[in-house]
């Protein structure tokens, strides 16, 4: 069973959820969609950027937290796969009508809880945090979609897109990288060397 969850907590590894990003804002800069680019990159940075945060934040300077083992670490995985496979969707169903629209959502939606669940299920993080980890990235990517609904449809070459996304999803399937271990560190690194954060 672990090797199913394993598998669904791949898919919201930075390993494949940071070359996407990057990828898509490539993408829509050569489409020279100079401001959905921004947008893209502001909902998914963002997103990372509050929940790297929070993470070091709880685990340098709000010690009782550790020690109470409530929410220490809000999961990466679940706050970056809501906000980056969620506005995926919404940019490659603009010109779609409602029905598959609604159908695509909803699968998402039940992909990111799996990754989510994944999480807790590996003993990575408890509900609480992979709780946290949704609302950060859902919040994300709900400003991308308000954004997205003041632009006109964009023309995505909509089978190369997502032909070329998805290949490198499955291309990096499984490759994990380090960063939780080195957010650990960063948080370390304060707790022993600023004041009040012993």
């Amino acid at each position: 069973m672990d090797m199913i969850w394993r598998f669904a907590t791949d898919f919201g590894d930075s390993a494949v959820i940071l070359p996407l990003v990057i990828f898509v804002a490539a993408y829509l800069a050569i489409l020279l969609q100079p401001r959905t680019a921004a947008a893209w990159l502001l909902a998914t940075g963002s997103c990372g950027v509050t929940i790297a945060l929070i993470k070091v934040l709880l685990r340098s300077c709000i010690p009782h937290a550790v020690e109470s083992g409530a929410i220490v670490s809000p999961s990466g995985h679940t706050a970056m796969s809501a906000v980056v496979y969620g506005s995926f969707v919404v940019l490659t169903t603009q010109k779609l009508s409602r029905w598959p629209k609604s159908v695509l959502f909803i699968l998402t939606a039940i992909s990111v809880a799996a990754i989510g669940l994944s999480r807790i299920m590996l003993t990575a993080h408890n509900i609480g945090e992979v709780t946290v980890g949704f609302v950060v990235g859902t919040l994300a990517a709900v400003g991308f979609w308000l954004f997205m609904r003041q632009e006109a449809p964009l023309s995505l070459h909509f089978r190369w897109f997502v032909a070329a996304s998805t290949g490198m999803v499955v291309l990096m399937h499984g490759v994990r990288w380090p960063i939780e271990n080195a957010l650990r560190t960063i948080a370390t690194l304060i707790r022993d060397n600023v004041a009040g954060c012993g």
